[in-house]
Formats: C-alpha cells, structure tokens, sequence
C-alpha cells in the first residue's frame, strides 16, 4: 500500500494551490516525506512545491505516454505520500471534453480526489452541486474540503455533506488575508514573492487547525503503483548548457532528472551575463521571461557570437516558448541574438493556448516526416515569423498552421515539449546529443 491524494475544485481560483501548499508544509511538520505534482503542463506551481522541500513534478495525460506516467508515479511512491494538486476544474480537459484533465488522471492512477468548494452564501444547494460532479462521469472523488468558508459553519455543512452525499467533510479553512500575486503567465515565482515561507506556514497552520488531516491521510491510501520493468535508452556522459536564471526558468524537473540518468550532464548558465559553456554538446533554452530583461540580453553580444558559431558546426539547440523568443531579431523593439528571422511583441491577451498534436513536415532532431508529437502553448507574445517546420492542429479541431523551426540538430519554436514523455523523442534526442561533435568555442 502507498498514499495518493488530489486536491482539485469546481473551477479555477477556488484555492487549489495554497491549500496544497498548506497540505505539503502541514505533512512535512508532521515528519511525512512528500512527494508532489502539478496536473497539467503548468510549470509554475510545481516550484511553489519545490520551495516547499519537494520535487515537484509535472503529471500530464496528453504529453506524456501511460508508462512514463506509471514510471514516474512509481518513482514518486518512495515517499510516504504523493500529493497532487489540479489544474481549472476537476472535469476541465481537452476543448470541451474530460480528456487530460484531473478527473481522467485520478481515474488512470486511481487516486482519490479532494474537492474544493466555498460554503460562502449556500445551503443544501451545495450538495446539489456536489451531486453534479459525483453523477457527471466516473471518478475519485472520495472528500470535500470547503475554502474560505467560517470554521464555525463546519457542523452546519457537515450535515448537509455527509447526509446528502456520503463524502466526508474534511474541514472549513477560513479565508486568509495574504494572496498570491500574478501575472501575464500565472503566478509571480515563488522566488519574487517577499515572506514566501511565512506565507506557507500561514496556511499550513490553518491545515493542521481546520483540516482533518488523519481522515485525509485514511482516504489517501490506496494500492501502489505497479513497477515498469523498462530500460530507457542511456547514452555516454554528454554535457549540455542549459538557460537558468531570472529569464530563463521553465523546465519540467523530471525532464532533467530522467535525462541526468540518461547520460546528459546539465552545464547550468545565465544568458543575462556568461557566455556560452565551452565543451559542450547541446544546448536547452527554455521558456521564462526574457522580454522583462531585454537590455542585458541584447547587451550580451559574446553569447550572441557563441550562438551563432555553435549552431553553424552543427550544435544540438533546443529553444521553447521564451528560449526562442530571445533568438529573434528583437522582442518589443530591443535587439534578440537574431539566430531566426522575426520580430516579437508583447500583446495584452494569449494568442496561442493549450495542447496541440505537432507533425513534422520533414525530418529532424525530434521527429520524421509525418511524425507526431504532443505540446502546448501558453504564450502572449507574438511573432512576424514563426517558422514553417510543423504542422499543429488543437485535438478535436479543424484550424491548423504551420509553425516552428526543425533541423537535423535544431527544434526551436512557441510549442513547449515534454522531452522524456515520449520514448521514441526521447530517444531520437540523446542520439543526436551523444553523436553531435563537442563545442569548444
């Protein structure tokens, strides 16, 4: 046996991500070893876990196959308990349908499912709604928790609860007057947010003071996930720089873990100020903020240099999302490092959102021609130019554009990619690192 446990909601802002950060802090004063992960592509909440002294992790139905998921849940259950925390709503999937979306997860990995609602200006009409979502489709639900609701209302919504829906009432946390800010792209980091931890402990007290955290941690346990017996592809110690500091921080954590096991050894830099790491075999600029810090990265003119020679002798470079942006011709008017065609600019609303299937038009570093690939965008910015090496269409939809660059040694693009979530990506991948020759400036 192991313990599992998802804390989702009706719908987005019901305060999924401070009541699981509150359960992670509540469980680790217990003396609990948590494990955490993020439903869903989103890559900020899984820091605020990290900050928390967990792994935080990404769990995600359409970019990733069932056995990585299996594998990577197996993993996870060497703590004493997995925590995960929802994405929107607990039914909310692909377009308008439940696929890849917290109820299909916790069906696939059977684990039990904590709905979050508000007691705020309800009765029995709660229970009606409650009702809705136990009748809806299958699922996990096994508990409620009622957010920003009066403590001493916890007997009046017990009745209704647990008479009319047979879910236990777990607790009513009272709202608490610190809120998270946000931005453009979620949440601010955890890193930029003052009293971060004095934030944490605020609602783990409230955890431990409003939550029936034993009742919990009873629901949460369920049977453990069965091993995966698999060998995935290793190769030999290959260094690879990778973009982390204030501009360049979205990464999946698994991602770089299971390609650490894989041979890769990270060379971490910071493109606001170094120029590119000598000896090296690839290259990884992931998503982030970079057109928050324009003038520094336009300033780096040796990186620039280091860029365009590495790209030339055949390099391995993978630029997602932000990573790519900065290697335009400019964002917003400042100069880029100009290795791509285009122009970027920052706009007030998302111009591209959400899971796409992305089908190479010929073949290259990640796929062959008429291969596919799951990814997702979540972006403001938009582009003169955005390449023409795939073909994206959204499931269950008929709109399609072409869009990213594909070489032999390049993906570069707007879509984020889950590099260990497919095998044979994954594979092609180390591949063309281990072959690529070592770049030494």
């Amino acid at each position: 046996m192991t313990k599992r446990i998802i804390l989702s909601a009706g719908q987005s802002s019901a305060g999924k991500t401070t009541l699981t950060m509150g359960l992670i802090r509540a469980l680790s004063r217990r003396g609990l070893r948590v494990a955490s992960a993020k439903i869903g592509p989103d890559y900020i909440d899984p820091m605020y876990h990290r900050m928390l002294g967990t792994r935080g992790y990404n769990l995600d139905h359409f970019l990733m196959e069932d056995d990585y998921i299996h594998r990577l849940l197996h993993e996870m259950e060497r703590e004493d308990i997995v925590v995960m925390e929802g994405a929107m709503g607990y039914y909310d999937g692909i377009g308008a349908t439940s696929e890849s979306s917290c109820a299909e997860m916790s069906v696939f990995t059977d684990t039990p499912s904590i709905l979050i609602f508000s007691g705020k200006g309800r009765g029995l009409s709660l229970a009606a709604e409650i009702q809705g979502f136990l009748n809806f489709k299958e699922n996990r639900i096994a508990g409620i928790i009622l957010n920003e609701t009066k403590p001493s209302m916890y007997a009046y919504y017990k009745k209704i609860v647990e008479e009319e829906t047979d879910l236990a009432l777990l607790g009513c946390v009272p709202k608490i007057d610190v809120a998270l800010p946000s931005r453009y792209l979620g949440l601010y980091l955890p890193s930029e947010i003052d009293a971060f931890m004095d934030y944490a402990e605020q609602m783990a007290d409230a955890v431990d003071r409003y939550v029936d955290v034993d009742n919990l941690l009873e629901i949460a346990e369920v049977d453990a996930t069965p091993s995966r017996e698999t060998a995935p592809r290793t190769i030999a110690k290959t260094r690879v720089a990778i973009a982390m500091d204030d501009a360049f921080q979205f990464y999946y954590r698994d991602v770089l873990e299971d390609f650490e096991r894989a041979g890769v050894v990270w060379v971490p830099f910071s493109p606001l100020s170094e120029s590119l790491p000598r000896g090296i075999s690839g290259i990884y600029l992931g998503g982030g903020y970079p057109e928050r810090y324009g003038e520094p990265l336009s300033n780096n003119k040796a990186l620039r240099a280091d860029l365009t020679d590495f790209t030339e002798k055949g390099g391995v470079l993978i630029a997602e999302g932000g990573g790519w942006l900065s290697l335009l011709e400019s964002i917003d008017g400042t100069s880029g490092w100009g290795l791509f065609p285009g122009r970027a600019e920052m706009t007030d609303r998302l111009v591209h959102f959400g899971y796409h299937e992305m089908t190479a038009k010929e073949d290259g570093l990640l796929l062959k021609k008429g291969e596919s690939v799951p990814v997702h965008e979540f972006h403001y910015a938009k582009a003169s130019e955005e390449g023409d090496g795939f073909r994206l269409i959204k499931p269950h939809g008929a709109r399609e554009r072409v869009s990213g660059y594909h070489t032999p040694s390049i993906y570069a693009g707007f879509q984020h990619i889950h590099l260990s979530g497919n095998e044979k990506m994954r594979t092609r991948v180390l591949c063309a690192l281990e072959e690529a020759e070592v770049w030494r400036g």
